[in-house]
């Protein structure tokens, strides 16, 4: 039986703004993600920078944070993956 490349993208729903708030609300009151925003020149904020990049309450902060402020967003830097 045949398949078109459509067939489970019906199953999909779209993303959810409250499921962003909700998971960027965790990352602010992360006490990791705390201690990284308050000392971000330590050791343990670089460390923190990479392991971000998995933790989907810090994605979630990171896109409403750039969303709020596109022009500070501009002027961050960007981090070679």
């Amino acid at each position: 039986m045949y398949e078109s490349p459509q067939a489970g993208r019906e199953n999909r729903r779209a993303p959810d703004p409250k499921r962003g708030l909700m998971l960027a609300k965790v990352c602010t009151v992360c006490p990791l993600c705390i201690a990284r925003r308050r000392w971000p020149e330590t050791s343990y904020a670089r460390l923190m920078k990479r392991l971000e990049r998995w933790c989907p309450f810090c994605q979630a902060y990171e896109r409403r944070r750039r969303a709020a402020d596109p022009a500070r967003a501009a002027r961050a830097p960007t981090e070679p993956r």
